[in-house]
This record gives C-alpha cells, sequence and structure tokens, in this order.
C-alpha cells in the first residue's frame, strides 16, 4: 500500500528510542564496513554528494527515519531523510545489508509518504515544521 500526503503520517508512534538506536547502531557499522552497492560510491559522485553526507544523515537525531519496501523486489528497506541538509540515504537491512542509494530530496516527508508500505520509525519536530 502506498500512502498519501494528506495522511497524518509523522503525527503516529514511532519505534522505541533502544530500538532506533540499535538499527541506527547497525547502519553505521555497516558504512563504517563499506558495505555499499555496486555502483553506491558512482552514484554519490555523479550527484556531488559526499560521502560524509550519508553517514550524518543516518546518525543526525533531526533524521527522519521510515521502513518501506522496495518497489523492484518487495524487500525492506530503511529510509534516513535529514531536513535541513535534504539527503535521502536508502539502506538495505539484514542478512546481506548494505546502502543502497542517496540523494537530494527537497520534501522528504512527502517522498517517504508515498514510499511502498512506508511506515515511520522516528519523526523530528524540525521535519514537521
Amino acid at each position: 500500500m502506498t500512502n498519501t500526503v494528506e495522511e497524518p503520517w509523522c503525527d503516529v508512534e514511532g519505534w522505541l528510542p533502544e530500538a532506533v538506536a540499535e538499527l541506527v547502531a547497525q547502519a553505521v557499522e555497516d558504512y563504517q564496513e563499506g558495505k555499499f552497492s555496486r555502483d553506491f560510491e558512482d552514484k554519490l559522485a555523479d550527484r556531488g554528494i559526499p560521502l560524509q553526507a550519508v553517514i550524518g544523515a543516518v546518525t543526525s537525531r533531526q533524521s527522519v527515519i521510515v521502513e518501506y519496501s522496495d518497489r523492484r523486489d518487495g524487500s525492506r528497506r530503511i529510509g534516513f531523510w535529514h531536513p535541513r541538509r535534504k539527503y535521502f540515504v536508502a539502506w538495505k537491512p539484514g542478512a546481506e545489508s548494505r546502502y543502497m542509494t542517496c540523494f537530494w530530496r527537497e520534501n522528504g516527508l512527502a517522498y517517504m509518504q508515498r514510499l511502498l508500505d512506508s511506515r515511520p520509525i522516528r519523526c523530528s519536530e524540525r521535519a514537521k515544521s
């Protein structure tokens, strides 16, 4: 199911802070180990996005975090969007975890709401305003 922007998407309860911290720690570990999709770093270079922006979006407490399904294969994804820097990072968790992509998105909340089966994990007050 794809959500619509009109739904009060970011007003629902997210995950417990401990669970969010564990998720972020897993994503940070993958970053430190260089677990990137085959063309991840090429995409960043083409888009003029520094690799440091990825970890910044993942670790910032201001970032909105969403769980969603990939449109191509239905696999689980986690998205991180930083409301000030406007970067959206897609990470695939699990046994074959890796960073999939990163791009600039002006209205990340609207974008995240439209992702397949999207469910907020954590919203920030800064993102809502």
